[in-house]
């Protein structure tokens, strides 16, 4: 009975350690000329804050140059 529980016991841990993996993205915008004109900070959260990130600093940057992320 005491195996049951500890396997159960790290089935639970791991099923809470793969859904708390955090995603980390850098964003940079660039001129027409191939000049880097802006750089975020590294920005880390869980997969939708990360897109909401993107989104939003694209959204700010794309009349100045071209932004991207990675």
């Amino acid at each position: 009975m005491k195996k049951v529980f500890f396997i159960l016991g790290m089935i639970a841990l791991t099923a809470f350690g793969f859904s708390s993996c955090k995603k980390c993205t850098t964003c940079s915008t660039t001129s027409a000329a191939g000049v880097v004109i802006s750089t975020s900070a590294e920005f880390c959260g869980s997969s939708s804050e990360v897109s909401d990130f993107e989104t939003s600093y694209k959204n700010a940057w794309s009349s100045f140059g071209t932004p991207s992320c990675n």
